[in-house]
């Protein structure tokens, strides 16, 4: 009887496999669309530009560095492919001694780049929202660290 149900469990395993990567391509899929148009989605939802977006970004990954560990800070901007671009970017609209090492120090670098009073209120849950979507729960919680206060 023990040897019946090896075959059964073997066959099941093989008819669940295919099911199993077609939903991960899906996900991954879409984690991938996701992750390529993070400027755009930050874009339409603060009214800012892609360019502005993308200077955002690297505004918010520079603050991430000053206030996360080296690790904390390397596996969050793992999360977002393009990250390093959006470091340039960040340092071509605000020039490359800018000093975001603060919450207020982003406002007023967002501020710097052009974004209403009403997007630099909006950019943090904004970003933690569209970063989250590519990045799920650790994201979150790293970008929590980020944007608390002091």
């Amino acid at each position: 009887m023990r040897y019946t149900m090896a075959p059964v469990l073997l066959l099941a395993a093989l008819l669940c496999a295919p099911a199993h990567a077609a939903v991960e391509g899906l996900l991954g899929g879409a984690r991938n669309l996701a992750a390529a148009s993070l400027p755009t989605l930050l874009g339409n939802r603060l009214g800012v530009s892609e360019e502005q977006a993308e200077g955002g970004m690297g505004a918010m990954l520079m603050l991430a560095r000053s206030r996360l560990v080296a690790g904390d800070f390397d596996l969050l901007a793992g999360m977002i492919p393009g990250a390093s671009g959006y470091l340039e970017a960040a340092k071509t609209l605000l020039g490359a001694d800018a000093d975001v090492s603060s919450v207020s120090g982003l406002e007023s670098s967002l501020g710097a780049m052009g974004y209403a009073t009403e997007a630099v209120s909006a950019f943090a849950p904004t970003v933690t929202d569209v970063v989250s979507s590519v990045g799920g729960e650790r994201a979150t919680s790293l970008l929590g660290q980020v944007f608390a206060a002091p």
